[in-house]
Formats: structure tokens, sequence, C-alpha cells
């Protein structure tokens, strides 16, 4: 009697992925995260919309204006539709409507957003929130930390860089990670003040690496500045100038101590990823969201608070990373549409 072989089951091809944000840089940077894992680099397109301010209310039912809508030079509704949308920014919603309005049987695209839709919750197929925002239901995902593109890999590259780039500077590393102004948080001489006298505690052991965000203010910066090369040899500090791009994933992968900002989720999730220690300065007027992801970080020993007069001790980091969780559910999604 012959035997009958057991074939693998086939493979599929990897879905197609629209990525549509209004151009926030952190917005971009969670999609792509998740595009790294979910898909190949060739088949992830990115669009940025920016509709007119009228388009931009957050008013519910209105629609994509006129010279973006399918047909216009413009549209990113022309075929062949995406297997799947990862779309961030409230000013995405009415070209998700859209989508949703035009698809076919087949649920396709699937639409994926990150963050709280609010009045836009209808218009999507899965959601991924922080645990912060307090969403729950059907068809989403919550974690502490965002997703970001920062796996093993990516930083055991960046390391390698990073060793070449800052062999003159002696160990162990401070990293040193600044964002800035944000909702309602604005920087001002005390607050830098206070966040330049940790930098500079840190810095009387070993080197300091600092990188700055968009976000940065001048204030901010210039009191690290001032903290770091007035009173230390020049040795001892390295300050991203600006130019070229941004080293914050070599300081990430090579610092022995990380110090950031807590004015970003996407900052301290990122740092959380690396496994070394994270402090966090909490600045004035944080938002409640963010002290509430803090506090639940703290708990779980993955941070510990900075502040001026206590020095960052070296402590037992927690590796904390939930784009494989958040991708894992997606793909589960996915595969019940297809």
């Amino acid at each position: 009697m012959p035997t009958t072989m057991k074939s693998d089951p086939p493979i599929q091809a990897a879905p197609t992925v629209l990525i549509l944000t209004d151009g926030k840089i952190g917005d971009l940077a969670q999609c792509r995260g998740i595009a790294q894992q979910l898909t190949t680099p060739n088949s992830v397109t990115e669009r940025v919309v920016k509709p007119g301010w009228l388009y931009a209310l957050p008013l519910p039912g209105i629609r994509v204006q006129k010279d973006q809508r399918r047909g216009s030079a413009q549209s990113v509704f022309e075929p062949p539709a995406p297997d799947v949308i990862l779309a961030s920014g409230r000013r995405t919603l009415p070209y998700l409507r859209e989508f949703r309005q035009h698809r076919g049987s087949a649920f396709k695209p699937l639409i994926i957003y990150l963050k709280d839709p609010r009045l836009g919750r209808g218009l999507t197929d899965f959601i991924w929130a922080p645990t912060h925002d307090g969403l729950s239901g059907t068809n989403m995902i919550s974690t502490h930390t965002s997703p970001h593109g920062f796996d093993e890999t990516t930083l055991t590259r960046a390391h390698a860089g990073a060793q070449q780039r800052f062999a003159p500077f002696p160990g162990p590393f401070t990293g040193v990670i600044l964002g800035g102004n944000s909702g309602s948080v604005k920087w001002n001489r005390k607050s830098a003040g206070d966040f330049a006298e940790i930098v500079r505690e840190a810095a009387r052991n070993g080197s300091v690496l600092v990188t700055a965000s968009r976000r940065t203010p001048p204030v901010l910066m210039n009191a690290v500045k001032t903290a770091l090369l007035e009173n230390l040899s020049e040795n001892s500090a390295w300050i991203w100038d600006g130019e070229g791009e941004n080293p914050y994933l070599q300081i990430l992968s090579h610092s022995d101590i990380l110090l950031v900002t807590g004015d970003s989720h996407n900052m301290v999730s990122e740092s959380l990823a690396t496994g070394a220690p994270v402090y966090v300065y909490r600045p004035p007027r944080l938002q409640s969201k963010l002290h509430s992801f803090l506090n639940e970080m703290e708990k779980l020993r993955a941070i510990r608070n900075a502040r001026p007069g206590h020095p960052l001790e070296p402590f037992s980091g927690v590796k904390m990373d939930a784009t494989a969780e958040i991708v894992a559910a997606i793909r589960t999604r996915y595969a019940a549409g297809t």
C-alpha cells in the first residue's frame, strides 16, 4: 500500500502593509516597529496625510477632502488595496472611514489603529492602546510599553557601531535621552536645572552620552551642556550636535545606565527594551496617564525615579518589549479575516 506523505502547509505571502499617519514621528515609529515584524520591508508603503484644517477637525462623519479622494493624484485609495493598514493619529480617521466603506467582502484591508481613536473606534478592526489609556474590549490589545523596531538584532548592530564611535571615552556609560515640551509639560529653568544636576552627578563616574529629540527646548539642552562642559573634562561627555543621523539607538544599546525624561511613553518603552537600568526624571505638570505608566513600571522594578541629589546607582534592569506580543495578536486577527 503506498505511503501518503504529509506535506507542509503552504507558505502564505507576506501581507502588504500601508502605514498611514499624519506625520508625527512617535506614531510613525510605533507603526514601523510593528510592520518590521509583521511583514517584509518591500511589502510596506508609508503615506502621510495632511488634510486642511476643516477636514482635520475631530468630528464624527467627516469625509476625506475632495482633492485626496479616489481618483485624485494624491489619493491613498488607488488599487491594489493593502492587506493591512497600520494607522495612528486622529487625522487619519476620515481615510479609514473611506477604506472601510469601499472594501469588499474579503475584509480587505484589515484596519489596525494604534492608541485610542476615540470617536473613530467603530472605523477599526483591531486596536492597540497602552494600558494607561484604560481601554478594554474585544478586538484590541493593551500593553504597558509601546511597540518599536528595536529588536535584539537591531540593538546588537547598533552596539557594534557605538563601540567604535565612543571608543575614546572611558566607561561606564550613562546614556541621557532628552525629550521636551509635550502636552502640559513645559520645561523651564528650574526643571531643566534640576535635571542638569542629575546629569552632572552621573558624569562623575565614567562618561555621559547625550542625545536630544525634535521636541527638546533650548532651555533643557543648554542646561545639560553647561552642567557637563563647564564643570568636567571634555573626555567625560559626548553630546550630539544635531548634525547627521541621531545616535539615539547607539546610545541606548551602549549605555550601562539610562537616564530618560518622562515626557515620552515611547522613549521610556524603547529604553526598557535594552535591559539596562533605567532612571526616569518626571518633569513638573507631567500628564496623569504618564504618571500612571511610570508608577506601574516602578512597581515592577523596571525603572527608578531620578531626583537631584540622588546618584544613579546600578541596579538589575528589567527588559520589557511588548512588540512581539502585539504583532502576534495582529497576526491572529489577520488570519481570522482571511
